[in-house]
């Protein structure tokens, strides 16, 4: 196929054959599943594997979470709404007995 230029007239070849696959590159691929970066420390599913409660520091192996819908309706006039507010979290990992105690308080 030819065409005009400025400087005279050029022929355009169209490559049509296709392009081999590089097996080299396959081969230096790293085939290790990376799970670190799935499972960050401050995660639901670690707070909850962890233990470990946030309001208490008592280990069991029954985590309840707490939960709020919105940070900005805790008013902090109670411990565990100080804490939810200082960690900017809305929920917290709890024992069962500090669950029971933060609804009482909440009512």
């Amino acid at each position: 196929m030819d065409y005009q230029t400025k400087a005279g007239t050029k022929r355009c070849v169209l490559y049509n054959k296709g392009f081999k696959r590089q097996i080299e590159a396959a081969q230096s691929m790293d085939v290790l599943p990376q799970y670190l970066r799935y499972d960050k420390a401050n995660s639901l599913s670690a707070r909850i594997k962890r233990g470990i409660c946030e309001y208490c520091g008592n280990s069991t192996d029954n985590i309840c979470m707490h939960h709020v819908r919105k940070l900005k309706d805790l008013k902090g006039k109670t411990a565990w709404e100080q804490l939810m507010i200082q960690k900017r979290r809305k929920t917290l990992a709890v024992c069962p007995e500090c669950h029971a105690m933060i609804h009482d308080e909440s009512n």
